[in-house]
């Protein structure tokens, strides 16, 4: 049997399971919350997601009065939307209705107790036409329990961009796996409680179409315990190349956390040693240009640890002088070392540069559209787009430190949906580059994953003091300080 064919089968299989699978949850979301449902109304779009939505009506038939309305041109079914639809229709039990017209939509009287959505679903976007409008509108005015099926009719799954109309679910059933607008914080109010429903397909074939993956504290796993017969240089030497006379704290918030992150051995360049950087740390002062930026001069002697180094940070801290940056450019390109890039450092490179697959680029929206040379608020509508096609381009992983955070080598995605608001703080991202150079060593895989990793170290030793005290109170410092809880 084909590849191509077998998977086709797989999915016509999983079809058949993730309506199964998502009847069976919806009947305990039912029991759990007290709900006493009756009556359910099923409104279905002729593609795949009008299939599913037939599908789950005939599992729902066995203990409820179903009514199944059908909206959308028959003349234009999906396969799997009509091969549902003709067995349906011979089902006497399940009422089958068409609505398309302003008429039908007018006519409607919503006396139900559980309204579902399963009118577009993935391919559906935040530009609505025509009759579906008014139908979102009657139905949303309805007193129901409303699930959407996979994704909230009106709402993008890429840019989470919504439709003022979209479909307010109190659950969400989103079949295999979340779409990126269902872990984005903004669309909650249209997805309302999420959960996903597997398609009972081969984990292979699954595994070689998923491109996009949700962090989990799990995936700490990864880091192993450190071995009895070691030694410092067994876990890292850490070279930071940061800060300037006005901003030193940055340089050492992100050389503390390299430390804290385990690292064997971190080593900080920097004109100025702030005071409140771990002893631990080796930290050499050198000279300044007249802004308070490291000087040119010091190149050489740059390089030449580097030549030691196992990791690279440049950029907290580091200031805009065009002297110094120009020396970093240098430092970029004459280098093959693992190497993350941040905060003013970032302007040293441009879009038409070809890096190396084994740099990090950690930009917040704000520097990514300088790099881009695209308006923040275009970037920021679609995140996903701009940050695969970047990261294709420049040949290296892009860490977006947006809502939630997107790491991405332009061909598979990690997204990490924890944090909190009281880590938008002066130095948070420079705890974060320094934890992603640690990790660059301490961790035996891609940058990709490693980028992720440490975006979740991150994130949960934000949350983790949150917990203990506040949003309010927490600091970069704090993030530091609560490392030992999470790793």
């Amino acid at each position: 049997m084909g590849f191509i064919v077998l998977l086709i089968l797989l999915v016509l299989i999983g079809g058949v399971s993730a309506a199964n699978n998502a009847a069976s949850y919806i009947i305990k979301y039912f029991n759990e919350n007290n709900l006493n449902i009756r009556k359910i109304a099923i409104f279905c779009g002729s593609g795949n997601n009008g299939g599913d939505g037939l599908a789950l009506g005939r599992h729902l038939s066995e203990l409820f009065d179903v009514t199944i309305f059908q909206f959308g041109n028959i003349e234009k079914m999906s396969t799997e939307m009509r091969k549902n639809y003709e067995i349906i229709k011979n089902i006497p039990i399940i009422k089958l209705n068409s609505v398309n017209s302003l008429d039908d939509i007018n006519q409607l009287t919503l006396n139900y107790d559980c309204i579902i959505d399963s009118l577009i679903g993935i391919g559906g976007s935040d530009k609505l036409r025509e009759n579906i409008i008014p139908l979102l509108k009657k139905i949303n005015n309805a007193k129901a329990v409303k699930i959407a099926i996979d994704m909230p009719t009106g709402l993008d799954a890429d840019t989470s961009k919504a439709h003022i109309d979209t479909f307010r679910a109190n659950l969400t059933i989103n079949i295999t796996g979340y779409k990126f607008a269902a872990i984005n914080k903004k669309c909650q109010q249209y997805y309302g409680e999420t959960v996903t429903v597997p398609l009972n397909t081969s984990s292979i074939i699954e595994n070689k179409i998923c491109r996009q993956f949700v962090l989990e504290p799990s995936d700490l796993n990864i880091l192993h315990q450190r071995r009895y017969n070691s030694s410092k240089f067994d876990y890292g030497k850490v070279l930071i190349i940061a800060g300037s006379i006005d901003m030193c704290g940055a340089a050492a918030l992100a050389a503390n956390a390299s430390i804290k992150s385990g690292a064997g051995i971190t080593t900080l360049l920097t004109p100025k040693i702030h005071p409140a950087i771990l002893p631990e740390v080796i930290a050499e002062t050198l000279s300044s240009t007249h802004s308070g930026t490291i000087h040119p001069s010091n190149y050489s002697y740059i390089m030449d640890k580097i030549q030691s180094a196992d990791t690279i940070l440049l950029g907290p801290g580091i200031g805009t002088d065009q002297e110094t940056l120009n020396m970093l450019r240098q430092i970029i390109f004459n280098t093959t070392k693992p190497m993350v890039i941040d905060a003013d450092a970032l302007r040293c490179i441009n879009i038409n540069d070809k890096l190396r697959s084994n740099i990090v680029l950690t930009p917040h929206s704000g520097e990514f559209s300088r790099l881009l040379n695209i308006p923040r608020k275009e970037i920021e509508e679609n995140p996903i787009e701009f940050t695969k096609n970047a990261a294709k381009q420049l040949n290296c992983t892009i860490l977006l430190k947006t809502i939630p955070n997107i790491i991405t080598d332009g061909n598979l995605f990690y997204w990490n949906i924890y944090g909190n608001p009281g880590m938008s703080t002066a130095g948070s991202g420079d705890v974060l580059s320094g934890i992603i150079a640690s990790m660059l060593f301490r961790i035996k895989a891609d940058p990709l994953k490693v980028a992720a990793i440490s975006s979740l170290i991150h994130a949960l030793a934000g949350d983790a003091y949150a917990e203990d005290y506040n949003q309010n109170s927490l600091t970069a410092s704090n993030i530091i300080e609560y490392l030992k809880y999470v790793i």
